[in-house]
């Protein structure tokens, strides 16, 4: 090979190597989504479902369906990919984990969570800690 055509062909394949690594780091952006975790438990819309409710683009509910005689929620684990995929891992405690002779009244409120992202996850599934995938009630 010439000179000329070295030096054409190298500049090629720095060109693909640079359009490659700016595809591969697009997803970089997510990197930095943070959240917040908050309780509530005030009568809201989805009351007795089980399931996610996405209150915003940023703000989702996890709400177990059950009323709160001793049930209560609690998010175990988030974790982000570099997509802004999101995976929330529950907890969720039923009046059987409280111990025995702990008695509690029963109202008509349901446990729920919230969680508050920074924006708007691509993805976001919610999981117990048996495994059991919470369905999206209304996206």
């Amino acid at each position: 090979m010439n000179k000329r055509t070295l030096v054409i062909v190298s500049i090629a394949i720095v060109a693909i190597v640079l359009t490659v690594a700016f595809f591969m780091t697009r997803g970089d952006t997510y990197r930095n989504i943070t959240y917040s975790i908050g309780q509530t438990r005030y009568p809201y819309q989805g009351d007795g479902q089980r399931g996610v409710l996405r209150n915003s683009n940023h703000r989702y509910t996890i709400l177990t369906g059950q009323r709160s005689g001793g049930n209560s929620i609690t998010i175990e684990r988030v974790d982000i990919d570099r997509s802004g995929n999101v995976e929330i891992i529950v907890r969720e405690w039923g009046q059987e984990d409280h111990g025995e002779g702990i008695g509690f009244l029963t109202v008509i409120i349901y446990p729920r969570i919230s969680i508050t992202f920074s924006e708007r996850p691509n993805s976001i599934v919610v999981r117990n800690t048996n495994g059991e995938v919470f369905e999206n009630i209304n996206f």
